[in-house]
């Protein structure tokens, strides 16, 4: 998905490190924000649409999306950076629906 419009907190400029459908691991990925800090967790966003009849694929496809950015390895460009902490974005959309699922380092999310 190119052309992804990336928003930023203007109080906190500096916080993230954001990147849109660039190479990493094994492919492209949709949204990245890495963070300044070490400390705070990095995200990673993967989106997916249907037609705006297919209401019903939504679960499937922000799963799909998950399991792309795991089976590509979208993660490697931050964990190279020392960002193991990495909270992923399923995103499906239809129409004006969406889902949206989520994995961090240690949980899952619906």
């Amino acid at each position: 998905m190119r052309g992804v419009p990336i928003l930023r907190d203007e109080d906190e400029p500096e916080a993230t490190s954001e990147s849109a459908d660039r190479q990493s691991g094994e492919g492209r990925f949709d949204v990245q924000l890495e963070p300044k800090a070490k400390t705070f967790p990095g995200i990673l966003m993967e989106f997916k649409a249907a037609s705006a009849s297919d209401k019903e694929k939504l679960p499937g496809l922000a799963e799909e999306a998950l399991q792309q950015i795991e089976d590509r390895s979208y993660k490697t460009e931050m964990q190279n950076r020392g960002i193991n902490n990495i909270v992923c974005y399923g995103i499906a959309f239809a129409g004006k629906d969406a889902l949206v699922k989520l994995k961090d380092s240690v949980n899952s999310f619906v």
